[in-house]
């Protein structure tokens, strides 16, 4: 009886028998190059070049194509309105138009200052310590969220049916962590 037949009971190969009996493992330790792929274990590689083949391809190019989707973006008038929004947040802010604030805030935002100050919004923001922002510096959507970058605030805004609204201002970077900010929605 042959490996494959000894294995198997006469039956043909069985689960895990190497089809080729005649392989010689030194030179080919496994028979199916592709199998780790198929088990979904990374692309197939060629054993001499090391070059993935063409699944990995496709697995590459897939993953280039949605770079170049993110990269694009959102088009420049949704940017364009949410900037707009936290320039018209910041210049309020500059004005000392303070009720005008509070109504470019999300509704959330708005909450969670007046239950913390415990007072009206425009009371609340005036206590806070907020910078008009200065000139934007670019702009970031993602989906109904935004990050709008300026020379001296960073402001994140949701879209709501109304528009663009503030989330959260007067944030800073904070190394290996989220950002900090003065105002934010619970």
């Amino acid at each position: 009886m042959s490996a494959i037949d000894a294995r198997s009971g006469g039956r043909g190969p069985s689960r895990g028998a190497d089809p080729d009996p005649d392989r010689d493992p030194d030179r080919d330790p496994d028979p199916d190059p592709d199998a780790d792929a198929d088990r979904g274990r990374g692309p197939a590689r060629d054993r001499k070049s090391g070059r993935s083949g063409p699944r990995g391809a496709r697995a590459l190019a897939t993953v280039l194509l949605a770079l170049s989707v993110a990269a694009c973006g959102a088009p420049a008038s949704v940017r364009g309105d949410a900037a707009r929004a936290a320039e018209g947040f910041g210049a309020a802010l500059a004005a000392g138009d303070l009720p005008s604030a509070c109504a470019l805030l999300a509704p959330g935002t708005r909450e969670e200052l007046e239950d913390t100050a415990r007072q009206a919004c425009a009371q609340a923001l005036g206590e806070e310590d907020l910078t008009p922002g200065g000139p934007v510096h670019g702009t970031e959507v993602f989906g109904r969220q935004a990050r709008v970058l300026m020379e001296d605030d960073t402001v994140f805004l949701s879209r709501f049916d109304g528009g663009w609204k503030v989330v959260a201002a007067g944030c800073r970077p904070v190394p290996d962590l989220p950002y900090r900010c003065t105002l934010k929605g619970a």
